[in-house]
């Protein structure tokens, strides 16, 4: 499992993406992505990913053509506070696909916050398999 962790992690790439969706307090509400660079044209495993808005309780990613949304407990605040945490989370990551979407039908998130935010960044990591 290990030596499988090491090389998933060197095939790994970052996609940062935004929203500007007025969040629903405490309901979940759809929020349709941007990536900050284009993407490659091609089709993409979600291996993680990161959601952070000024409330944010939780996400949950919508992939194209799958029923099941893998969620993860979101980051609260600005996102410089976001990305100031230990790097040995990362360490901990599991790294099994949640799910496959391609350069031209980007997974959807869903948000859960207790705040009506209008800003929403998401940190995806990515293997390109097609």
């Amino acid at each position: 499992r290990r030596q499988r962790q090491m090389c998933i992690r060197d095939r790994l790439r970052l996609i940062r993406a935004v929203g500007t969706t007025t969040l629903t307090p405490n309901a979940w509400t759809t929020v349709q992505i941007v990536p900050e660079d284009q993407i490659e044209p091609g089709t993409y495993q979600l291996i993680h990913f990161v959601a952070i808005s000024a409330g944010a309780i939780a996400a949950r990613a919508i992939l194209p053509g799958q029923v099941w949304r893998p969620g993860l407990p979101a980051i609260a605040g600005t996102e410089a506070a976001a990305l100031d945490f230990d790097p040995v989370r990362f360490e901990q990551l599991s790294f099994e696909p949640l799910g496959q979407f391609t350069h031209i039908s980007l997974p959807q998130f869903q948000f859960l916050s207790s705040s009506a935010d209008t800003t929403e960044t998401i940190y995806m990591w990515v293997i390109k398999t097609g």
